[in-house]
């Protein structure tokens, strides 16, 4: 992914965004033509949703540590598929030193042998070493010891590997019908309060989001109906606020279990990305229309709502000028009508970000 991202907070469009500009990423930078395996040590807990958006996105592995931490319910297995809500599945690993950040010693290795709990069935563990978490990575002296263990006929066998021939012996070794499976969500019971710490950041991200996708359908349909010589789909500017929004995801951000600095450096990127965006809206507005008064469902539901104090009606994906959207709204709407009051959400309307 382009970040190691929350797992319950952003959209299903983010999500897949997120594989979709890391795969990207690996692919010119490192000549990877795909990933497989979906490294996600820290995060808060992970959706249902997500097994079908792995495999949708080519990911056929996944790798976590933060579900050791949980304080009361603690995970059964180390190794299982994890299926998600429409059936699909992946394969599961949960390194069971309890660790992201190995210090790769002798007592890290014997308790990553006496803390797996299918150490009978399936006895086959990755040992993740180095500053994890500062992102400093493997030292000398931990390849040395690990060197050295691997030629220790009292320890257990230890082998360097790339994560993905790890969970290719595991899935040809044990095979599916010889391991566990787990269905839903995979909840974290250590972090409190992520869904509601730092309240204006998670609104942040949904408006941004809610604008890129207004942007991207818009610009969409100015292709279609006049070309885009004339539209001037705007890639590049589509790419930067995504890349911005998918970092500001990152899994001690949007959480809001980062400190001040972060937040007051995320709100920059967030107005940034809102104010680039309006007025792109407002530009894909005039071009599929050429009138000042063009109002926008990006919905795929009816709107009935109040525009600049006017009652309109929208169909589904549909862009008209309010004149017009006005006098559909007079001839339809009866007395007994219910109106919602006035929608700032509309494309007619203001976009503020929150103070």
């Amino acid at each position: 992914t382009w970040v190691e991202p929350d797992a319950n907070m952003p959209c299903g469009e983010s999500i897949v965004r997120q594989f979709l500009y890391g795969q990207r990423y690996f692919r010119k930078e490192f000549g990877i033509s795909h990933c497989r395996v979906f490294w996600l040590p820290d995060t808060f807990g992970y959706a249902a949703q997500m097994p079908q958006v792995m495999r949708g996105c080519g990911i056929k592995y996944f790798m976590t540590q933060k579900l050791s931490w949980n304080q009361v319910n603690k995970m059964p297995y180390n190794t299982f598929y994890w299926r998600g809500l429409d059936g699909t599945d992946v394969l599961y690993h949960a390194p069971p030193g309890d660790t992201y950040c190995s210090h790769a010693k002798v007592k890290d290795v014997l308790y990553s042998v006496s803390n797996n709990r299918q150490r009978g069935t399936v006895p086959d563990a990755m040992i993740v070493y180095g500053h994890g978490d500062g992102g400093g990575g493997p030292k000398e002296d931990h390849l040395e010891m690990l060197t050295r263990f691997a030629k220790c006929a009292a320890l257990p066998r230890i082998k360097f590997a790339h994560p993905e021939r790890f969970f290719d012996h595991v899935e040809a070794t044990y095979g599916r019908d010889n391991l566990p499976v787990w269905e839903g969500e995979l909840y974290f019971e250590y972090h409190r309060g992520t869904y509601t710490s730092q309240a204006a950041t998670k609104r942040n991200n949904r408006l941004c989001e809610t604008l890129l996708h207004d942007c991207e359908l818009l610009g969409a349909m100015a292709v279609v109906l006049h070309g885009a010589a004339r539209t001037h789909y705007r890639r590049a500017l589509l790419d930067d606020c995504w890349k911005k929004l998918l970092t500001n995801q990152f899994h001690d951000c949007i959480p809001g279990t980062s400190i001040g600095m972060v937040y007051e450096d995320m709100d920059v990127w967030y107005a940034a990305v809102v104010d680039a965006l309006v007025a792109y809206r407002s530009t894909l507005l005039r071009a599929l229309l050429d009138a000042d008064d063009a109002v926008a469902n990006t919905l795929s539901d009816e709107r009935v709502e109040r525009v600049s104090g006017t009652v309109v009606r929208l169909p589904p994906l549909a862009v008209t000028t309010l004149s017009r959207a006005t006098a559909t709204a007079t001839a339809t709407i009866g007395a007994d009508d219910t109106v919602p009051p006035t929608s700032s959400s509309s494309s007619a309307a203001a976009w503020k970000l929150p103070a």
